[in-house]
């Protein structure tokens, strides 16, 4: 017996993060502050995805409990719980890397809006 992968938490994780990582940065963003905005932001992210790895570690060992407890002939999971982990380390290095696309993209706006239009 396996465990089934964890879609909706998954789908949490990859939507959940970022929408609040933008929200905390953008008021340092918007003040000219973007390191501090990155910084809170992968805060953010980092925490997020601490949280999700936790969480997919601790079904994991109420998992093998289940198994021990219960004398049920589980398949020993070898890299399997490695790989479901790992899943929310990935999501949250391509979240990392949006933010600072997005934060870019902001602060290129803003730096072109200080020249004289006959300069853009």
């Amino acid at each position: 017996m396996l465990r089934a992968t964890n879609w909706d938490l998954i789908a949490l994780a990859a939507l959940l993060p970022p929408m609040a990582a933008v929200a905390v940065a953008w008021p340092f963003w918007k003040s000219g502050r973007f390191i501090i905005g990155n910084v809170a932001g992968l805060a953010v992210v980092l925490v997020a995805c601490l949280f999700f790895g936790f969480s997919e570690y601790a079904d994991a060992l109420k998992f093998r409990f289940w198994c021990a407890e219960t004398s049920t002939p589980c398949k020993p999971t070898g890299s399997g719980d490695f790989m479901r982990i790992s899943v929310f380390a990935f999501i949250a290095m391509i979240q990392a890397m949006l933010l600072h696309v997005v934060s870019a993209m902001k602060e290129h706006r803003l730096d072109r809006a200080k020249y004289d239009v006959g300069w853009r």
